[in-house]
């Protein structure tokens, strides 16, 4: 499989930032939204789950 920056990066990274802001809107509207932090941190740690799964999936085995 070829691994290129855009599946290992970009993609997970766009699906992070729609996923949570998906949830801030759900918690916008129920009034119950809490620190910004916290969703950032939400961001960075489905990024991070994303990205280190596409990288092992897709990886080249030696």
């Amino acid at each position: 499989m070829k691994c290129n920056w855009k599946e290992i990066i970009l993609y997970p990274a766009i699906s992070a930032v729609v996923f949570t802001g998906i949830l801030v809107f759900g918690n916008w509207r129920r009034g119950t939204l809490d620190t910004v932090w916290f969703y950032v941190i939400m961001a960075l740690a489905f990024f991070a789950i994303m990205a280190i799964g596409k990288y092992f999936l897709t990886r080249k085995k030696k």
